[in-house]
């Protein structure tokens, strides 16, 4: 923040994020609980056979996402009951992500 006189003030904000994660996936084969219903026999969904598992192609293999913006901010104060506020920002993103060409399973 800037105090430019008595009646302007500025405030600049620079936000960025470069995200590379790694993709993630899990599989639910078996209650955690004995006394709890697991996530398939709740929705009434068959539950994957982990033992006879054969073709996924629906989870990423690379993952980038990069964005980047700013915003400025005046205030001003021309007289005593009056005030101006000017708000600008801009956001840049890139997400480059790729889904594989499958992944063959145990068998």
């Amino acid at each position: 923040m800037a105090k430019l006189s008595s009646e302007l003030s500025a405030t600049l904000i620079a936000e960025g994020i470069n995200d590379r994660s790694n993709p993630t996936f899990s599989l639910e084969y078996s209650r955690a609980r004995p006394d709890q219903p697991d996530l398939a026999e709740l929705f009434g969904v068959p539950a994957p056979d982990i033992n006879h598992l054969t073709f996924q192609d629906d989870t990423r293999r690379r993952y980038g996402r990069h964005q980047y913006g700013g915003s400025l901010t005046l205030d001003w104060r021309p007289a005593p009951a009056t005030e101006l506020k000017a708000i600008s920002g801009f956001w840049w993103m890139h997400v480059d992500q790729g889904i594989g060409d499958g992944v063959l399973g145990v068998r």
